[in-house]
């Protein structure tokens, strides 16, 4: 190597270091820098400890969002929080899922007691559609949660 390849290797190996401490070098570019720096002994573990480094540091990335994924239930190729089915946001709402034999994972319907105790508020979802409704079948004044329950549970049927 003569005087001139021996000065910009030195301004590369400064400036790699640089990045390395600041840590905003990617593995590949430590990979590639090594292998420009042959016989230099330091320089060289010092650029190993640093993709191992980040290689941990990846690693544990991935493996937290593994387990987030893991949480994940997939509705029709859609990713939903296992915490937030259709089911669950009915029950918060003090819904509950009629499991009577005339009804399965197509034809759902939901009731609620309502407020002044006289009648049911039922969600019935069947055919792509759902009907919100009371005994009196009034029109229902409704809120965001409800709405996200019921555009969830479209979801889950596959509607949306």
């Amino acid at each position: 190597m003569d005087k001139m390849e021996k000065q910009l290797n030195k301004i590369s190996t400064a400036e790699m270091k640089k990045n390395m401490s600041e840590d905003t070098m990617t593995i590949c570019e430590c990979c590639e820098f090594l292998e420009t720096m042959i016989g230099d002994d330091k320089n060289i573990l010092d650029c190993i400890n640093y993709i191992e480094r980040k290689a941990k540091s990846m690693h544990s990335k991935l493996v937290q969002n593994k387990d987030e994924i893991k949480l994940l239930k997939f509705v029709k190729g859609t990713p939903m929080l296992l915490s937030e089915t259709a089911e669950q946001l009915f029950k918060e709402l003090g819904f509950r899922k009629n499991q009577s034999v005339c009804y399965d994972d197509k034809n759902i319907k939901y009731e609620k007691e309502s407020s002044n105790g006289c009648d049911i508020l039922t969600v019935h979802f069947y055919n792509g559609a759902f009907v919100y409704t009371e005994n009196m079948n009034r029109a229902m004044v409704t809120d965001g949660k409800m709405l996200k329950a019921i555009y969830r549970q479209m979801m889950e049927l596959g509607c949306i």
